[in-house]
């Protein structure tokens, strides 16, 4: 199955709405004209030096090949074109994500800080 664009789009929509500068690289596979891979990172304006990986995504039919690294290099040379004076790229990962991780680890990503995030069933409102 492609990369849903749907999802893609309001992501997108969501962070320039909130004064963010958004930068966004994709990949279509040629054969389908399906998208295989997007990744997409984003910068307030009040912190010249500081830019926000956002997600990483890659079709399953096209994973394990590398692509997701090379769609985070080549958004990371799009942003420097635009935004040089960028020093330092937050991204995050769940725990469970283990080729992500490795990817940004062989990226030159170190883990910073840890955090849980905690849900529960809400019942329906009367």
């Amino acid at each position: 199955a492609a990369v849903r664009t749907r999802h893609v789009g309001r992501n997108v929509r969501r962070r320039v709405g909130r004064g963010r500068r958004a930068y966004h690289v994709g990949a279509v596979h040629e054969a389908t004209g399906e998208l295989a891979g997007f990744t997409s990172a984003s910068k307030t304006t009040g912190n010249p030096e500081h830019l926000l990986q956002g997600m990483t995504v890659v079709a399953a039919a096209h994973r394990g090949h590398g692509l997701g690294l090379v769609l985070k290099l080549a958004n990371l040379a799009h942003v420097r074109e635009y935004e040089p004076r960028v020093r330092l790229i937050e991204t995050a990962n769940a725990d469970d994500n283990r080729p992500m991780i490795a990817l940004n680890e062989a990226m030159g990503f170190v883990p910073q800080e840890r955090f849980v995030s905690w849900e529960a069933p809400v019942a329906p409102a009367v």
